[in-house]
């Protein structure tokens, strides 16, 4: 176990912000699998790897990465939205760390992902009713992978972190402890 927690969930849910706010809590390290995908890719962006390929090419890319990202340790992982659908990947994070699921209503997602042009899955659709598909398709493997599941709600950022870390200070205290 090299003691990395991987924060998994739909787009929007915050899995970067909140994850980089916990490592400044327990000082950990933080990547964002989805920008460690595109520097490894020569900086192409997320929307051209999936116009230039296809997005079965882009899980492909994304389970490479996840390979190299369960080596680190100590490392908080901000993972893709749909990390989940390889079980490899759900394999290698559960084998590497521990896993968390931030869970949010559709309605908050839409929320926070309207305007957005920079989610291929989300081009040229529907919000609301891609979210949902997306969430229908996702919502047991999300379950299946995760340890813990946060639901965040309309709470407040720091409002998650602290439940975090309260869950990890308990049953998970190697996480937060040297």
């Amino acid at each position: 176990m090299t003691n990395n927690i991987y924060l998994i969930g739909m787009m929007g849910s915050g899995k970067s912000t909140i994850g980089e706010m916990l490592t400044r809590r327990i000082y950990y390290a933080f990547i964002d699998a989805d920008d460690f995908l595109v520097e490894r890719s020569d900086f192409k962006s997320i929307n051209e790897i999936f116009s230039e390929k296809n997005e079965d090419y882009f899980r492909l890319l994304e389970k490479s990465t996840m390979k190299e990202l369960s080596t680190v340790h100590k490392t908080v992982v901000a993972t893709g939205g749909g990390v989940i659908l390889k079980d490899e990947n759900i394999k290698m994070m559960k084998a590497s760390g521990l896993v968390i699921y931030l869970n949010s209503s559709i309605d908050t997602l839409v929320n926070r992902l309207k305007g957005s042009n920079n989610r291929p899955l989300l081009k040229d659709a529907d919000l609301k009713k891609k979210l949902e598909g997306l969430y229908k398709a996702r919502k047991e493997k999300y379950s299946e992978a995760s340890d813990i599941s946060i639901d965040i709600g309309n709470k407040e950022k720091e409002v998650i972190v602290d439940e975090i870390i309260k869950i990890l200070a308990g049953e998970y205290n190697e996480y937060i402890s040297d």
